[in-house]
């Protein structure tokens, strides 16, 4: 499971959009194997945007898990994110 935290600045005198984002969502990954959402990214806690048009999302890019935002046009913005990643190894049982 990874959870994320995104917040975005507007860069310079005035941070006029405030954007903060939680999502939460479940990838598995069989060894060798591709790395695969399971159901769907979810949101945690409530969204914080002045505009609407942005965004924040968690999505597989190759072999990772990255966020991938969407801004303001014409505003400059900083993104930041923390992951919190929590590993569950699973074993497999063959019964004899």
């Amino acid at each position: 499971m990874i959870e994320a935290r995104l917040v975005g600045r507007v860069t310079g005198a005035a941070d006029t959009e405030r954007l903060t984002y939680g999502r939460r969502a479940t990838y598995y990954r069989d060894a060798g194997g591709a790395i695969t959402l399971q159901g769907a990214v979810q949101p945690v806690g409530t969204d914080t945007e002045v505009t609407g048009t942005a965004d924040a999302t968690l999505a597989i890019t190759g072999d990772w898990v990255s966020a991938r935002v969407t801004g303001v046009s014409g505003k400059r913005i900083r993104w930041e994110a923390t992951f919190t990643v929590t590993r569950i190894s699973e074993e497999t049982s063959n019964a004899a």
